[in-house]
């Protein structure tokens, strides 16, 4: 009966690491990284060129 109890535990740990390296490995795809790649490339650029601008916010 005790080695019942210790193996539930273990199996819930092993079966949520499995999940989450799955789920990990399945938002990476090869053919995207690029394209990621570039999108952010362009969304730093506009940051950095937004943070240029001054703004001033009428309260009315």
């Amino acid at each position: 009966m005790k080695q019942e109890r210790s193996f539930m535990p273990c199996a819930a740990l092993s079966a949520f690491l499995v999940m989450t390296v799955a789920a990990s490995v399945a938002q990476v795809k090869a053919g995207a990284l690029p394209v990621r790649r570039e999108f952010l490339k362009k969304l730093v650029e506009a940051a950095v060129e937004r943070a240029q601008y001054l703004v001033r916010y009428d309260p009315e």
